[in-house]
């Protein structure tokens, strides 16, 4: 073999080597953790900054490497190719063809691909600098591909935006916990789903509704209400005069309690009533509950009134109702237990109808829709279009319903048989 085709192939043989280092930089560009990376680059770690500066212009960054591994594969197969042609003649192309196959495939795509896969930080980290400056050197050629692309695909009634584009920041997050949301981290999988839950949802979806609210009506005696408030396991309450639409005011229990024990020296006629109350606070069924939990917190204050389109009372809704939404119902000593399902000794579920599809979607890792209607016993009368009647069953979304109770046209009581998830 001459000098000639020594230095061929040897330059050949780095063109090889280059292409495998882009490979292998394409994928670790692509793989690597980005919470891992920002909380090093948040540590002051300076290689941790340039994969984050990296990631910033991806677009650049995949499109450099991708032009400076074309290249390298292509000079170092018309290089090798020549050798081969002078070292077999005519057949060297079908030789050169078998061996290089065999080798792009193996040790220029696989081999750099799953080292990179396997160690995407730490070699992110590793080339962050190289790939900057081929970033940099190679910008001009990248910005005329990129034109002729785009002209292209726009003759072909195609176009594209110079705009890297990210899925968003929810969905991201949303992915990453259920990627690493393993069965021993159920409960904090939850969690973190229904903060990101809170935009999208609304205060209709969690409010008292107004036939479960206690209330107080401010004209019947005193003592009456003395007696209701002492009675009553909640803290703040609703105050109406002449119809329960009248709302006047949300009573402080405790204030109640000690302007009444003020007045027991005097004449009861002297204790007013509206003292013990703060001015009514109505929102819109249709407030985010993120922007709801914002504003109790601004305006500190623990419960609002629920209005419809119409300005007509819904329900009402506390802050305490948003955190549950979070992390689960948070009983007291003094809660009244919720007995809205209950399970029964054959393994199936009694459900009260007025238990929401969100509750039994995330007691039973279920994925029943809400987006038509939100309790259970809507979404029979909505898969049924009918009103069902009592024993009828139904089987749908991989479960079995059965009307256990109705009243009037509201189903009360169902009992739905869940499946055991293999």
């Amino acid at each position: 073999m001459t000098f000639l085709l020594w230095v061929s192939s040897s330059i050949a043989v780095l063109l090889f080597l280059t292409s495998s280092f882009f490979a292998a930089a394409e994928t670790a560009l692509t793989a690597f953790s980005r919470p891992r990376i920002h909380r090093l680059a948040k540590r002051g770690n300076a290689k941790a900054k340039r994969v984050e500066a990296l990631s910033k212009q991806m677009n650049s960054a995949v499109g450099s490497i991708l032009i400076g591994k074309n290249v390298m594969d292509i000079l170092g197969t018309s290089l090798i190719t020549a050798v081969f042609m002078q070292l077999f003649d005519d057949t060297g192309v079908i030789v050169c063809t078998i061996i290089l196959t065999f080798v792009v495939i193996v040790f220029l795509e696989v081999l750099p691909k799953m080292y990179a896969i396997t160690y995407p930080e730490t070699l992110s980290l590793a080339i962050a600098w190289l790939i900057q400056k081929c970033v940099v050197i190679l910008s001009p050629l990248m910005y005329v591909v990129q034109i002729i692309s785009e002209k292209t695909l726009s003759l072909m009634g195609m176009s594209i935006s110079r705009t890297e584009s990210w899925p968003s920041a929810v969905e991201e997050l949303r992915s990453a916990i259920d990627l690493h949301g393993k069965e021993r981290l159920k409960n904090e999988t939850h969690m973190l789903h229904s903060v990101l839950d809170l935009a999208s949802l609304t205060v209709e979806e969690i409010m008292v509704h107004r036939s479960d609210v206690e209330m107080i009506d401010m004209d019947q005696p005193l003592q009456l209400i003395h007696d209701q408030i002492l009675k009553s396991p909640y803290t703040r309450l609703p105050v109406w005069k002449h119809s329960p639409e009248n709302i006047q005011g949300i009573l402080n229990v405790k204030t109640f309690l000690n302007e009444y024990l003020k007045t027991q020296s005097r004449k009861k006629e002297e204790f007013d009533l509206k003292n013990t109350f703060m001015k009514p606070w109505f929102i819109p069924e249709t407030t985010p509950l993120l922007q709801q939990m914002h504003t109790f917190r601004s305006k500190r204050i623990h419960l609002a009134i629920v209005i419809d389109e119409y300005g007509s009372f819904s329900g009402i809704v506390t802050l305490e109702d948003i955190l549950e939404e979070i992390v689960g119902e948070i009983d007291d000593e003094h809660d009244i237990k919720n007995v809205n399902i209950r399970s029964t000794k054959d393994g199936a579920y009694l459900m009260e109808g007025i238990v929401t599809l969100r509750d039994i979607n995330k007691q039973f890792d279920l994925e029943l829709p809400d987006e038509e209607t939100s309790t259970l016993g809507g979404l029979l009368i909505h898969e049924s279009r009918s009103i069902p009647e009592v024993g009828q069953r139904f089987y749908f979304y991989g479960l079995t319903f059965t009307v256990i109770r109705r009243e009037e046209n509201q189903i009360t009581l169902v009992r739905v048989e869940i499946p055991e998830k293999k």
